[in-house]
């Protein structure tokens, strides 16, 4: 009988050790450091070779994917059981209370960027493979764990992946909460830009396409200093921060709202829709006329691009996480997610007549990153046996295997689901925003649940999984 909480008690040290390594390595996608020999830029390239030597070090196979990803092995066997994480994450933004990419232990939680979001989770799944190897457990199926560079920003890692090697016989990828998410919606990002009459105009806010700011930025001619007023009474009413400077030189706000991961908007105050809002109620100028068109606040669900839709695996949503304005030229990039049924020619159709019937159509408009919609039946196996062993583990019988909004490998892969890391009773939080945080004790405990997960799949004979992929 393995303890398996026993043997993930062992690797704590180590645990941490390793982790501090990794975040330390800031594996941000950068455009201008890309080659084809770093296809996402030199830190994804970096974060991805520590991986691989980490297991090389440790006597597993070890193999590079063409800088796209990589993958640690274990076992004999015709073939493989697929855990699939990310080394990349998103640009650390503004609000941290420590340096992000240098792992801070307080209380016995940890911070730092990629902590959950996905280089503990991983790591509990690497230490959880060196468990079974240290114990020379036998397997019927090879174990393989693969870290890809691109999840962030636009999945071109795994589809990398997938085009050089075979898919898994089950998988799951960490990369969101127990104890099972067994369908998640599809996502794509939006992205309008071109000329504007909005001279002298200088609006900036967000850093990554899937992540909602805390902070919008605006500088504008000094003609706009009677907004003091008003916008201290906006963001007062509004529950926001923000701070109003106003000279012969011209007129600097900043307007703070809070950020989060952008599948759940209804847990942000976005910035970019409330600086909006605050504008066009003060501001009767053709360009903020024009961008109101666009941001509007309240049109999460995009009502008001008669967008909205509900499925299996929720809500529509949609919401502008990235808007840049300068020199007379602008750019809006939205992230969208939507369920299974509703297609992309539906999206594109009612975007495209929105734009014709509100004289946007002098702007270009570009559809990027698509992703589509994943769904496994809640009664297959793949879904009960994995619900079984974190019951198992935990004696939480109340949490149930649901769907989620947020985007990962499992749509890109055949026969998987989403298994944690994070527990979702607070031990964990702040993904994609700042002070991103775990507790090193729930840590442990998912590389026990991971443990015996793969063991369990390795060895499972009969499989009903039953993906349903749409599009």
């Amino acid at each position: 009988m393995i303890h398996f909480y026993g043997e993930a008690q062992k690797k704590k040290d180590e645990l941490v050790k390793l982790l501090a390594q990794w975040v330390a390595i800031p594996s941000v996608y950068d455009q201008t450091t890309a080659t084809e020999d770093a296809p996402f830029g030199t830190s994804i390239k970096e974060a991805l070779q520590w991986f691989e030597d980490l297991g090389r070090k440790d006597g597993f196979v070890s193999k590079n994917i063409d800088e796209h990803a990589v993958y640690i092995e274990y076992g004999q066997g015709e073939e493989y059981i697929g855990v699939f994480g990310h080394g990349d994450v998103v640009p650390a933004g503004e609000g941290w209370k420590t340096d992000p990419y240098k792992l801070h232990i307080i209380n016995d939680t940890a911070y730092g960027r990629g902590v959950v979001d996905d280089k503990g989770p991983v790591l509990c799944c690497y230490l959880a493979l060196k468990i079974i190897k240290e114990l020379n457990i036998q397997t019927k199926n090879r174990i393989r764990i693969v870290v890809g560079g691109n999840e962030e920003s636009g999945f071109r890692c795994i589809r990398h992946y997938f085009s050089k090697e075979p898919h898994p016989k089950l998988g799951f990828t960490p990369d969101a909460k127990f104890p099972v998410i067994h369908g998640e919606k599809g996502g794509m990002t939006l992205e309008f830009k071109g000329e504007i009459d909005g001279e002298n105009i200088e609006i900036m806010a967000g850093v990554s396409q899937n992540t909602i700011p805390s902070v919008i930025k605006v500088k504008m001619p000094s003609q706009y200093k009677y907004l003091q007023e008003p916008f201290y009474d906006f963001i007062t009413e509004n529950n926001l921060g923000g701070t109003f400077e106003g000279s012969g030189e011209g007129v600097y706000m900043e307007l703070i709202g809070v950020g989060g991961h952008s599948s759940k908007p209804d847990q942000a105050r976005n910035p970019i829709t409330k600086l909006m809002r605050f504008l066009t109620l003060n501001v009767s100028d053709v360009w903020v006329e024009a961008l109101g068109k666009l941001i509007m606040d309240g049109n999460e669900r995009g009502e008001k691009f008669s967008l909205s839709a509900v499925g299996k695996c929720g809500d529509l949503t949609i919401v502008p996480t990235m808007l840049r304005l300068s020199n007379g030229e602008f750019s809006i990039i939205f992230n969208m997610r939507y369920p299974e049924n509703v297609t992309m020619e539906c999206i594109n159709q009612k975007i495209k007549k929105y734009i014709i019937e509100n004289d946007l159509h002098q702007w270009e408009f570009k559809v990027e990153n698509i992703k589509k919609p994943h769904y496994v039946d809640p009664s297959d196996d793949l879904v009960k046996k994995l619900h079984h062993i974190f019951i198992k583990h935990t004696g939480d019988t109340e949490r149930k295997v649901r769907v989620t909004s947020a985007g990962t490998y499992a749509s890109e892969m055949k026969n998987a689901v989403v298994f944690g890391a994070e527990f979702g009773d607070g031990s964990s939080g702040n993904v994609h925003g700042a002070n991103e945080y775990m507790e090193i004790e729930r840590l442990l405990q998912a590389m026990a649940i991971y443990t015996e997960a793969m063991i369990e799949l390795s060895n499972m004979e009969i499989v009903t999984c039953n993906d349903i992929v749409y599009q």
